[in-house]
């Protein structure tokens, strides 16, 4: 160190510190806190910023995650809402709509999770909803009078175009998105088509929730409305991710939890102390020079175990984000502009049934077919010009050689100067089937409908005809075109003076008293004029409002009967008129009317006699059809157990006639056996020959020899056998128990075509006997 000369100390002055440590001038050393000071806070601000800006571009890479999950969920649905538009436009009628809606919108209503409800509403009413449960309130809302909801359906009319409103608080409760477009026919309003989805379900898809850790989000939508979220993040700085929506945008914003400069904190003050040290260590590199070595080896490491905290975090950072694109729903793809695939997560891959490396060794062309390159080159058109394509659906080819339908958006991306396409894809295979499902059973409840022989009528509150099926349609002898949409009277129903066509004092008196409406003989008239008879069974659909909305009717030919009642009547009158003259005749001859008297005392007498032998002898039949049970499927057992040994060649090879002959054989007997078992009961009954024999039986064992029985048939319908059942001991005629279990699983079975058959037994609550029950879904 350096000791200050006697020539430079002032005389008359003592020597200070400083003035030992610094042998320059004083000035020298001012001069020098007042340039370094500045450059140290200068420095300090720089390094904040870079700090920040690397955190942003962090949280920015997370929250894109995010978004993209988020964007995809609410557009898939909303595919779904393009897919019940194209119905109702398709269905425009509310006619169809009353036969089809419910089971249309199942099907999309059961491939997608988070949407509340499908609504259709002619004239700007909501009269179709579903599901219903829950959605109650929604039910004849007006959309065109509503002044929340009126500006939005205003411009969905005007625009012919999809529009989304909210999300808000629903009426229903909850926040949702309400989706709604206008359905033109022949160029005129005829109503909306709505979808309500649920926002919180969507956020949870996304992986969005208020809790989420390390950074605090929220969104807001194209008016600034902010849904989710705390206010306060919009306000501090935040990443802010564009979600592309069908219709319109949202923003995705995010902040670290105590804000940026919270997120850097301890960094901008390791750096500051960092960089204080040194401004201090220049201004006493003398006064430190002997211990330079150690105070420099100091600073080096904590300098280096701060960049080792910051090479972990950004480590830990890259791993959260790797963790979200690999356990997404959807499938996320990285490729070059020509096609090469550089990033794929495990739903991608599973969507073409490779694994990983496998995928990353092709091209994105090796698993699109051929057919698709017109429509490639469109899309990829639309990504240059927009830098986003998409959605639109396409296939892809699985590793087994099969075609999986896909829905495909995506973005234009920059990584290292270089353009890259980033997709998201969604296998939409059980759409494809469900859709399938829903035509296929639509044509299988249409072909039910148009075959039945009877008269299915359906008929609007003022008289409308909207529906007739084809039998009806025959049997009136009217075309279509000419009876939907006309008035029931005038046309199968005679217009009279008194009736006319107001059907108001009818409505009246079908809600004063329904049953008396469920069942009546109307006189009816067909096209030609000829008067039939038709015994009509009626049932009411009423709104949630309790107003009539529809009546279905179905209708059976009585005019034959008809004609003979009146016949019957005729001749009823004749009688009556012959015994009126009798009697006029009689009236001469107070002995002879006596007589008569006596007549039909005796012949009454002889009635009552006849009756009684009628009496004695219907108990002798079923006395006797009850004690020939035995004999009689004593040799339709033998039939079928032969029978069935027969057919299952125990006895030796059979051809493929002979088993079909045996197994008619085999089928008819049963059923014969059937027969005979119920008359045989009926008559026992009658007869009052049923003898209940009361013992100790075990329900478990009971159930295992229906099972046996019918576990073939069962099998060989392809249903599924569920069943569920305990050891109990009941006292019971075993018997009975098992001739009434077989018939309900008999029946369960004859009419179940697909789907399951359950059995099951339970302990009655505060009894020591057993219930068990049959039930069957198909």
């Amino acid at each position: 160190m350096n000791v200050p000369s006697n020539d430079q100390v002032i005389p008359g002055r003592p020597v200070g510190p400083w003035e030992n440590l610094f042998p320059w001038p004083r000035i020298v050393f001012i001069t020098a806190l007042i340039v370094l000071i500045p450059l140290w806070w200068m420095t300090g601000q720089w390094f904040k910023g870079r700090l920040m800006a690397e955190e942003r571009s962090r949280s920015a890479v997370k929250l894109r995650l995010h978004g993209e999950v988020l964007a995809s969920a609410v557009n898939r649905r909303l595919g779904s809402f393009a897919g019940l538009y194209t119905f109702v436009q398709s269905h425009p009628s509310e006619k169809a709509l009353v036969h089809k809606f419910d089971l249309f919108a199942a099907g999309l209503h059961g491939g997608s999770r988070g949407i509340r409800n499908f609504g259709v509403a002619p004239g700007g009413i909501l009269r179709f909803v579903y599901p219903l449960a829950g959605n109650e309130k929604a039910l004849g809302h007006d959309l065109l009078h509503d002044p929340l909801v009126k500006n939005d359906v205003g411009l969905a009319i005007k625009t012919a175009d999809l529009v989304l409103s909210g999300p808000y608080e629903l009426r229903q409760g909850g926040l949702g998105l309400v989706a709604r477009k206008a359905v033109f026919v022949q160029g005129r309003f005829w109503g909306l088509v709505t979808m309500v989805i649920d926002i919180p379900p969507i956020l949870e898809e996304a992986g969005l929730s208020l809790d989420l850790p390390i950074m605090e989000t929220a969104i807001r939508d194209g008016q600034g409305r902010i849904f989710f979220g705390k206010s306060g993040v919009f306000a501090g700085d935040p990443v802010i991710y564009p979600i592309a929506l069908m219709k319109g945008k949202w923003e995705l914003a995010a902040i670290p939890e105590q804000g940026w400069e919270a997120a850097v904190r301890w960094q901008i003050f390791l750096f500051r102390g960092i960089s204080l040290l040194s401004v201090l260590l220049v201004l006493g590199l003398v006064a430190f020079i002997v211990n330079r070595g150690q105070t420099l080896r100091q600073r080096v490491q904590e300098r280096t175990r701060g960049l080792l905290r910051s090479n972990e975090a950004l480590r830990e950072s890259e791993e959260y984000n790797r963790k979200l694109f690999d356990i997404s729903p959807v499938g996320l793809v990285l490729c070059t502009m020509d096609g090469t695939l550089i990033q794929v997560n495990q739903a991608y891959v599973g969507i073409i049934g490779r694994s990983i490396e496998e995928t990353l060794k092709l091209s994105y062309w090796d698993i699109t077919p051929e057919k698709y390159a017109r429509q490639e080159q469109i899309q990829l058109e639309s990504l240059r010009a927009s830098g986003r394509y998409g959605p639109y659906e396409k296939e892809y080819i699985h590793r087994n050689g099969s075609l999986v339908p896909v829905r495909l958006q995506g973005l234009l991306v920059e990584k290292d100067g270089q353009p890259f396409i980033w997709s998201s894809v969604e296998d939409i295979s059980e759409q494809r089937k469900a859709e399938e499902r829903i035509v296929a059973s639509e044509r299988k409840y249409r072909e039910l409908v148009e075959n039945a022989n009877s008269i299915i009528l359906r008929w609007t509150p003022e008289g409308i005809i909207t529906f007739l099926n084809e039998y009806g349609l025959k049997f009136f002898d009217f075309p279509e075109a000419e009876i939907i949409g006309r008035h029931v009277v005038g046309t199968i129903v005679p217009e009279t003076e008194t009736t006319g066509r107001d059907m108001q004092p009818l409505m009246e008196a079908i809600l004063a008293d329904p049953g008396q409406f469920e069942q009546n003989v109307n006189e009816n008239r067909r096209r030609n004029g000829e008067p039939v008879w038709i015994a009509w069974t009626n049932k009411v659909a009423l709104d949630a409002a309790g107003r009539i909305k529809e009546i279905l009717s179905i209708g059976t030919d009585i005019t034959q009967r008809k004609k003979a009642e009146e016949e019957i009547k005729s001749l009823t009158r004749d009688l009556e008129q012959r015994v009126v003259e009798r009697t006029s005749q009689l009236n001469d001859s107070q002995r002879a009317l006596m007589s008569i008297v006596e007549d039909l005392n005796e012949k009454t007498a002889e009635l009552e006699q006849a009756n009684l032998r009628l009496q004695e002898l219907d108990q002798l039949k079923s006395m006797f059809i009850a004690s020939m049970s035995h004999e009689l499927r004593t040799p339709l057992n033998s039939v079928i157990g032969f029978s069935s040994i027969l057919l299952d060649e125990w006895v030796g090879p059979l051809t493929t006639e002979q088993k079909e002959n045996l197994a008619i054989i085999l089928r008819s007997g049963k059923h014969l056996l059937a027969l005979i078992n119920d008359v045989i009961d009926i008559s026992k009954i009658e007869a009052d020959k049923i003898d209940i024999q009361f013992g100790e039986v075990d329900v478990y064992e009971v159930i295992s020899e229906v099972i046996a029985t019918y576990k073939k048939e069962i099998r060989d319908k392809g249903l599924d056998l569920q069943v569920d059942f305990l050891h109990q001991i009941m006292v019971t005629d075993r018997r009975r128990l098992l001739q009434s279990l077989l018939n309900l699983v008999s029946n369960a079975v004859k009419f179940t075509e697909k789907g399951f058959v359950r059995l099951t037994a339970r302990t009655v609550r505060g009894s020591a006997t057993s219930a068990s029950s049959v039930e069957s879904f198909g």
